[in-house]
């Protein structure tokens, strides 16, 4: 078989390399040099320095070829010790003088065992078994502010304050105690240019989990966000194409997602102000989304008739087929046929539930 002139020619190139056969040649004269040591203990000193100089280089190159072996091991011994100083200094701080064996025994233990409960959606938190609502003075009130029909309500976590958003373009926020007025955001006219504000319906709201702040997003393509505290306008995006349908702040952290009509989701740090990446798969308009703790997301297409669970970090997305058919007991006659997925909501990291036209 011919050889090719390409492969040859490399070949060749690497033959008259001068760099290796040098290095070859200066092996045999360190272990002549050793050899020579050994035998003639007073020989001369420019050979003792010589083979001296050779093994401390040789000694280096392997004490540095080991410390860069174990760079990676180091940091990550150096990031859990970090971690458990913290978890100590917390400690301490929510209860004081404390013993160190009963802390490093049930204190730390306890604390990585909730952080990995609550990374992996296991943490869940009881308040009763049982529940009387005869004992319970259930009462209605009515909020109102609105010059439109209310499409979106929105709860802080703390229970203190909730908004309310409009078909007329505005945000109401209210004492979640007292239902008294605190604020309002007025929308503007349909068409408005650089406006700060909606100029459209309003079809989503939500509130970040630390209580910071407020990301409404409606039918003039645009994500506002609001200070929860100082009423005012942070900044707005407006990287979609289409209505935007729903959005959810990631638990535990200021990472948005928004979902569109445009069957997109995108992500946005709400912290930096920026726009992080595009998420697409769905057949059709978004309806419906919803997070938890992990770098996940789930969502509903609508007329796509599919369910969609995004997993960020590997940048994949399992799809769960809709579209069912319920008959009734003898098979024969079809009593609701699911033509579309609305709403979604996650229970846990691996449980979450649809609602469609279906009933």
């Amino acid at each position: 078989m011919a050889v090719d002139p390409f492969f040859a020619s490399a070949r060749k190139r690497k033959r008259n390399n001068n760099n290796k056969p040098a290095q070859k040649k200066q092996q045999p004269a360190v272990a002549k040099t050793q050899n020579k040591h050994d035998s003639d203990i007073e020989g001369d000193s420019n050979d003792e320095d010589h083979f001296n100089t050779n093994a401390s280089a040789e000694s280096s190159d392997e004490s540095s070829d080991e410390e860069r072996e174990e760079t990676a091991a180091e940091k990550r011994v150096r990031l859990a010790k970090a971690y458990l100083e913290t978890i100590e200094k917390n400690a301490e701080e929510e209860i004081g003088t404390f013993d160190a064996a009963d802390l490093d025994r049930d204190l730390i233990a306890e604390r990585l065992k909730k952080d990995d409960d609550e990374t992996e959606g296991r943490l869940h938190l009881r308040i009763a078994d049982k529940y009387n609502f005869k004992n319970e003075d259930l009462k209605t009130y009515r909020c109102r502010g609105h010059q439109l029909a209310v499409t979106a309500v929105a709860l802080a976590e703390s229970g203190t304050i909730f908004y309310s958003a409009s078909k007329d373009g505005s945000i109401i926020k209210w004492d979640a105690k007292t239902f008294q007025k605190l604020h309002t955001f007025l929308g503007g006219r349909k068409g408005v240019k650089n406006y700060t504000g909606h100029t459209d319906h309003i079809l989503c709201l939500a509130i970040s989990h630390d209580g910071q702040y407020l990301a409404s997003g409606g039918k003039d393509k645009i994500i506002n966000i609001w200070s929860v505290k100082e009423n005012k306008h942070i900044v707005k995006f407006t990287q979609h194409r289409d209505a935007i349908s729903a959005l959810a702040f990631r638990k535990g952290s200021n990472q948005l997602y928004s979902a569109s009509h445009d069957r997109t989701i995108k992500l946005w740090n709400v912290d930096e102000r920026a726009y992080i990446e595009t998420l697409f798969g769905h057949q059709d308009q978004i309806t419906d989304i919803d997070t938890l703790g992990r770098e996940r997301c789930v969502s509903t297409g609508g007329r796509d008739k599919t369910a969609r669970l995004w997993k960020i970090v590997e940048e994949s997305q399992l799809v769960y087929r809709g579209g069912v058919t319920t008959k009734d007991e003898s098979g024969s006659k079809a009593l609701f046929v699911e033509n579309s997925v609305d709403c979604i909501t996650q229970i846990d990291e691996s449980m979450f539930i649809t609602g469609g036209d279906s009933g």
